[in-house]
């Protein structure tokens, strides 16, 4: 019984809709509507993680477990744009997946994107400093700007 109900769980959330879509769009560039969609999902999802910076114009969210979503607002010069960045197993280390999509100007958004790089290669280096393994940063595609 215990194990059926596990396989009917686990069927369950691998239905569309159960998880988020890392990757929903093959290039950065989105339409207004593509970000509201995929803005409308995640915080229909994940509502409860919800955590707003309003200096920064910015909300993010996590789904518990391994990836954070953040979302411009607007104000925001990357607005509207989305990073998603999650921890997966590469090579027997952590490793931190980056991507991010913009329907506003590329600019300000890759700005952005590279400042949420920066921050985990700051983090990388303190943990290595206090002699922790710290994941390593694979921006995935699709990004903005220069590589």
């Amino acid at each position: 019984m215990l194990r059926t109900l596990a396989l009917i769980a686990l069927g369950l959330a691998c239905l569309p809709g159960w998880s988020q879509e890392f990757r929903p769009y093959p290039q950065p560039r989105v339409t207004q509507d593509q970000w509201q969609t995929y803005f409308d999902e995640v915080r229909a999802k994940y509502i409860g993680s919800a955590r707003q910076a309003p200096n920064q114009l910015l909300v993010a969210f996590d789904d518990g477990k391994v990836t954070q979503y953040v979302f411009t607002q607007p104000g925001h010069p990357a607005h509207p744009g989305w990073i998603t960045r999650r921890v997966v197993e590469k090579d027997g280390r952590a490793t931190l997946e980056q991507v991010g999509y913009f329907a506003g100007r590329e600019e300000p958004f890759a700005a952005l994107y590279q400042s949420y790089g920066a921050l985990a290669k700051e983090g990388r280096e303190s943990m290595r400093r206090r002699g922790q393994d710290a994941p390593a940063v694979s921006p995935a595609e699709p990004r903005p700007g220069p590589p």
